[in-house]
């Protein structure tokens, strides 16, 4: 196997500007790629964050590292998803529509207001879903292989998101 980029040198590929972002959520809707969703429905996709959290560390205990980082993201992605139906009534069905609405919801007044001075943290959690996203991309799609040091960053910063949207969904 070929080692690929680690995940310190991965690109979140996500919107970085107003402009990008806009393109990007018009896009989603022109692809009917975000459904309706409700609060109830937040709580199923984090109970099911936490359910890939667990499967995540079984499979990196069986040292099946590529299916570690999957189930990571896996996990992330489901805490994303339950916190744009818990925000917006929203979610996508696509990954990159997903992390739009994240930032949508980040760049709202009101979000914006409530997250004061720990908007930057969030910033970055949304930055970080990205590069886990396009590392599990890689691991998924690839030959190659995961890097150890790299699957303990990720886990480490999985758990912290998927606990960070635990905590906004509370408010």
């Amino acid at each position: 196997m070929v080692p690929f980029v680690g995940f310190e040198e991965t690109d979140s590929k996500i919107p970085k500007s107003d402009q990008a972002l806009e393109k990007a959520l018009n896009d989603c809707i022109k692809r009917k790629r975000i459904q309706n969703y409700s609060k109830e429905d937040a709580k199923t996709f984090l109970a099911k964050a936490h359910y890939h959290l667990q499967t995540a560390e079984s499979f990196e205990s069986d040292s099946f590292l590529d299916w570690a980082v999957i189930a990571y993201y896996s996990g992330m992605y489901m805490a994303a998803k339950a916190f744009t139906s818990h925000f917006l009534g929203t979610a996508a069905k696509d990954h990159g529509c997903t992390i739009a609405l994240m930032l949508k919801i980040l760049h709202g007044e009101k979000f914006a207001k409530k997250l004061g001075s720990a908007r930057k943290k969030f910033e970055q959690e949304i930055e970080l879903l990205g590069k886990v996203r396009q590392y599990r991309n890689s691991a998924l799609y690839t030959v190659t292989e995961v890097k150890e040091n790299d699957i303990r960053k990720i886990a480490k910063n999985a758990f912290e998101f998927v606990e960070e949207i635990d905590k906004l969904l509370r408010w």
